[in-house]
């Protein structure tokens, strides 16, 4: 239960490969913002990879449609006595694959790795830090048994392609962030 084992475990999702398993996963979705075809994949990445990625942790999600633009993610895990709320904030879009721009063997959706090096969109942006930002979250969940704060986790899935409202969004919504009314 001590922060150093905290550190430890996640040290071993990461040497262990279940990094790279995760991270595979999400690159392959093609979440770009800027190509309005690909609008069914950033749902795909919410409904189907961040929320039940968030559901072992005790998260409970939700999609919401944006009146402005592409969906929000927000997810909420409320612990009895918490008297700290922490919000995550970030994007889930990646910019356009420009598949045609990669060199040979290489392609923005497929998880490449080559020595130290790791190749796909979105391995040092969001989707790496998605990887990380959980796994940490685990880490602690799996040390502790709690966070020890309510902890809120909100996406906004067009990061590349517009500038986030999440003050329009959250009050034409009455989305709720950790039990709060926005």
């Amino acid at each position: 239960m001590s922060r150093a084992a905290a550190v430890a475990r996640a040290h071993t999702y990461f040497d262990s490969d279940e990094f790279l398993v995760d991270l595979r996963r999400r690159v392959a979705i093609p979440s770009t913002s800027q190509e309005p075809e690909r609008a069914p994949a950033l749902r795909r990445y919410l409904n189907e990879e961040m929320a039940p990625s968030l559901a072992p942790l005790g998260f409970t999600s939700r999609v919401l449609d944006n009146p402005s633009g592409p969906p929000f993610l927000v997810a909420e895990r409320m612990e009895e006595g918490a008297a700290l709320t922490v919000l995550i904030y970030g994007h889930g879009d990646t910019v356009r694959g420009l598949d045609e721009s990669w060199r040979a063997g290489l392609s923005p959706w497929v998880l490449t790795v080559e020595g130290k090096r790791i190749y796909g969109r979105g391995t040092a942006d969001n989707k790496g830090q998605h990887s990380i930002n959980i796994a940490a979250l685990a880490a602690v969940i799996a040390e502790r048994g709690s966070l020890g704060l309510m902890r809120g986790f909100s996406s906004r899935w067009a990061r590349k392609s517009a500038p986030p409202d999440c003050g329009s969004f959250a009050l034409s919504t009455k989305t709720t962030c950790c039990g709060r009314t926005c």
